[in-house]
């Protein structure tokens, strides 16, 4: 999620999403495999870390090509692997409260 700040760089909260199951002391969802899909993502068992929030300006030197994690041809040109549904997207948004 990116907020405006009256700069050229909104500042974006981005949740870490990772193949290795949450420890007991981390809070994490597990996304389904028809949104992992979805987003063009592996069909191999993934977590959004929701105790995990990273907090920069976009664009900035934190974002990484999307090529390793998509099978979208244009992943090598963006950061973003795409858009989450919003009923998932308010969940998420729910869980880092």
């Amino acid at each position: 999620m990116a907020v405006e700040t009256g700069t050229p760089h909104p500042i974006t909260y981005v949740l870490g999403i990772s193949h290795s199951p949450p420890r007991r002391d981390q809070r994490a969802v597990e996304m389904p495999r028809k949104l992992k899909r979805h987003l063009g993502l592996d069909d191999e068992p993934a977590w959004v870390y929701v105790d995990e929030l990273n907090i920069f300006a976009w664009p900035g030197p934190d974002l990484r090509p999307a090529d390793r994690l998509s099978s979208r041809p244009d992943a090598r040109e963006t950061c973003v692997v795409g858009p989450l549904p919003v009923d998932w997207f308010a969940m998420l948004k729910a869980e880092v409260v």
